[in-house]
């Protein structure tokens, strides 16, 4: 199928950053703190809709108690939120940072060994790239911000 296609290139492109880099510790550091604080913000937010539940039920019943209850509850989320937010989403950039320059590294390093760059300017018709560099980036960049906001 095509899911399972897509899978076996994706992890031909992730397999040589995750395992092989050199930087590989930084990386799985980054996933790992990322996975853990995307677990932590689904847990504040299951949270929040106990909270905004039991809010609302005050707001109907007139209940005063409920209310300022309600509105101590919503300001401990947002405490409790922001920073959670901020720093999956550090460790999210940051691991795509990283598999990013890997990725264009090696990239451009098959670009420029080898002279392919000379075949592909001189070579058959539909060897030529405009941009080959720009491309490299571009599609790089694309590729590991889709990948990354899957997780």
């Amino acid at each position: 199928s095509s899911a399972n296609t897509a899978l076996k290139s994706t992890w031909q492109l992730a397999r040589p950053f995750l395992l092989e880099n050199p930087e590989r510790k930084r990386a799985w550091t980054y996933a790992a703190v990322g996975l853990a604080l995307l677990l932590v913000e689904s847990w504040v937010m299951v949270k929040f809709s106990f909270i905004k539940r039991d809010y609302n039920s005050a707001l109907q019943k007139k209940d005063e108690e409920g209310f300022w209850n309600g509105i101590a509850g919503y300001v401990v989320i947002i405490v409790a939120f922001i920073p959670v937010a901020c720093g999956q989403g550090y460790a999210s950039a940051q691991f795509s940072i990283a598999w990013r320059k890997y990725l264009m590294q090696h990239f451009l390093k098959r670009y420029l060994c080898g002279r392919t760059f000379y075949a592909m300017q001189l070579g058959a018709p539909q060897l030529k790239v405009d941009n080959p560099d720009q491309r490299i980036s571009e599609d790089t960049t694309t590729f590991v911000d889709h990948t990354v906001s899957l997780f």
